[in-house]
């Protein structure tokens, strides 16, 4: 779900806000806590923990975030 909408999203970069937005819309779905962090953090930046995802996103180009999710899902099959 996160992969999609950040796919979907118009702007390069998202703001703060686009990620509390999107976060949002997949805890809609049932999926919260560490099971919706964790694994968004591991695509992000490699580590199961580390710093605010609501900070950290913001700071990185929406296309090397779909990028690294890509590269995680498809490590997974």
């Amino acid at each position: 779900k996160w992969l999609s909408l950040l796919e979907s999203h118009k702007s390069e970069k998202l703001t703060e806000s686009d990620f509390v937005r999107m976060e949002g819309e997949v805890k809609a779905t049932g999926v919260k806590g560490k099971n919706l962090f964790q694994p968004i953090r591991v695509a992000v930046i490699g580590k199961p923990h580390g710093p605010e995802l609501k900070i950290l996103v913001p700071l990185m180009k929406r296309t090397s975030l779909v990028n690294r999710v890509k590269k995680v899902l498809g490590a997974r099959k």
